[in-house]
């Protein structure tokens, strides 16, 4: 699904929300940027000398998680879950 955000005066944007839990961006994460053909890739990447691929990351509770979020993430989340819980119900009461 395609999704538009507006580029600030300094070049900044927001990475929308359902993609940085889709992709596990956080706070902090090194992205790395690429222009072919006029289009952008930004990639998430692993800045380190021993990153090994399949080390287990900690698992974060759910409540741990809400916590990392800023105010504006958790009402969206809050709004994405109620959309989803009320979806839920309208179709089981067709």
């Amino acid at each position: 699904m395609k999704t538009y955000r507006v580029l600030g005066q300094k070049g900044r944007t927001t990475i929308p929300f359902s993609i940085r839990m889709r992709l596990g961006l956080r706070c902090g994460d090194v992205l790395s940027f690429d222009e072919k053909n006029g289009a952008v890739t930004v990639r998430k990447e692993k800045i380190c000398d021993r990153c090994k691929d399949g080390v287990e990351q900690p698992k974060l509770s759910l409540s741990e998680l809400a916590d990392n979020l800023s105010q504006d993430e958790r009402r969206t989340l809050l709004t994405c879950l109620i959309a989803k819980f009320s979806e839920e119900l309208g179709a089981g009461h067709v």
